[in-house]
């Protein structure tokens, strides 16, 4: 979507809408001259389109109440998705940070 301003002809207001993590990238905006010289001048700006994480909380499932030396014990600590993936840290007993990526 574009708007001509047109009490300022060298100017074009745009707006972008829904976007997507696929909108990001280089926008370039371009001028070019009518003949003879048809000289032409841009200008570029990167554009990201973050997901930032929900505020929710972190959930964590999969552990029993119990277990016994020598088990192995499987858990799962879920976060809502995020661009670019949020780090984790996963603790025992507040200490021993495990960093997480999110897949």
């Amino acid at each position: 979507m574009y708007n001509i301003d047109y009490k300022r002809p060298n100017r074009v207001a745009f707006k972008l809408k829904n976007l997507k993590l696929s909108s990001s990238g280089t926008y370039k905006c371009e001028v070019s001259a009518d003949a003879p010289t048809f000289k032409t001048l841009h200008d570029e700006r990167n554009l990201s389109i973050i997901v930032l994480p929900n505020p929710s909380t972190p959930r964590l499932t999969g552990f029993t109440q119990q277990g016994h030396l020598g088990d192995r014990v499987k858990g799962n600590c879920t976060y809502m998705r995020s661009f670019p993936p949020a780090n984790l840290t996963f603790l025992v007993n507040e200490v021993n940070p495990v960093l997480l990526r999110q897949k």
